[in-house]
């Protein structure tokens, strides 16, 4: 388990924070009136992501939840331009 970076998570792992996203998800309203880009959860979740992988971690845990992001906000972040075709090496 991949400790996060900033003081407010010392205690939570990625893992914990993707769980609580996907679970607010399920308590949520069939259809929201209007979502964000990204909500705070999420945004949350990868600066977490960025701080660990900035500190030099790169463990199952860290490229699992990268991966589950990508899918997760890859069409609502990048649905054209140059960006949208990038692959990993």
């Amino acid at each position: 388990m991949t400790g996060v970076g900033p003081a407010r998570f010392s205690h939570v792992t990625l893992d914990d924070l993707y769980t609580s996203i996907v679970a607010e998800e399920i308590e949520s309203p069939a259809e929201p009136e209007r979502q964000p880009l990204l909500t705070r959860a999420e945004a949350d979740l990868v600066l977490a992501v960025l701080d660990v992988v900035a500190g030099g971690s790169m463990d199952d845990e860290v490229r699992s939840t990268a991966r589950a992001l990508r899918s997760r906000l890859g069409p609502r972040l990048c649905t054209e331009g140059p960006h949208s075709g990038l692959t990993s090496r």
